[in-house]
């Protein structure tokens, strides 16, 4: 699986690196919980608030179905300073919603771990894979690479330098 580094760019007082990756064939068409299951049967941990029923719609995120190839890259957003990234500039940056990685992208990055890891990505988050946790507080899936966990932190979190996002080409 091959990858690049796009380049590190500047904006407004904070540093934005992004990997692209090789093109990706992501089926789509499966429901949350059998992305779940494919997740523990590779030996992941999986929140159990990961579930069709506490799934939070993502205004603009088309519902797609079938397999498609993906042209899938992955970006960190460095804060310059004590100003982390909220998650209206994260999803500024990314795109329109529908760009956003969806459940099954961040599944399929599974088969990207060991790359992903010697490339620096330590968590990687699906901005467009939003869940209510067990208190009903607005989650974002995201995958914790050295440990292999499928996780929920919550979604207006301060974003940090080492939060990873994946995305979607048009």
């Amino acid at each position: 699986m091959e990858s690049e580094t796009k380049g590190k760019v500047i904006l407004a007082h904070r540093r934005i690196e992004t990997i692209e990756l090789a093109p990706v064939k992501v089926d789509q068409g499966h429901l949350i919980e059998e992305y779940a299951a494919e997740a523990r049967k590779a030996g992941w941990w999986v929140n159990s608030d990961i579930s069709s029923d506490n799934v939070i719609a993502t205004e603009g995120t088309p519902e797609i179905s079938g397999v498609h190839e993906r042209n899938i890259s992955v970006s960190r957003f460095i804060p310059e300073g004590d100003e982390p990234w909220g998650t209206d500039a994260v999803m500024a940056e990314i795109g329109k919603p529908g760009l956003a990685f969806t459940f099954a992208d961040l599944i399929k990055m599974i088969d990207y771990r060991v790359e992903l890891l010697e490339r620096g990505v330590r968590w990687l988050n699906a901005m467009g894979a939003r869940f209510r946790d067990s208190a009903g507080d607005p989650c974002v899936a995201s995958l914790y690479l050295e440990n292999r966990r499928v996780y929920l932190p919550w979604l207006e979190d301060d974003w940090d330098g080492n939060d990873w996002f994946g995305s979607v080409g048009k």
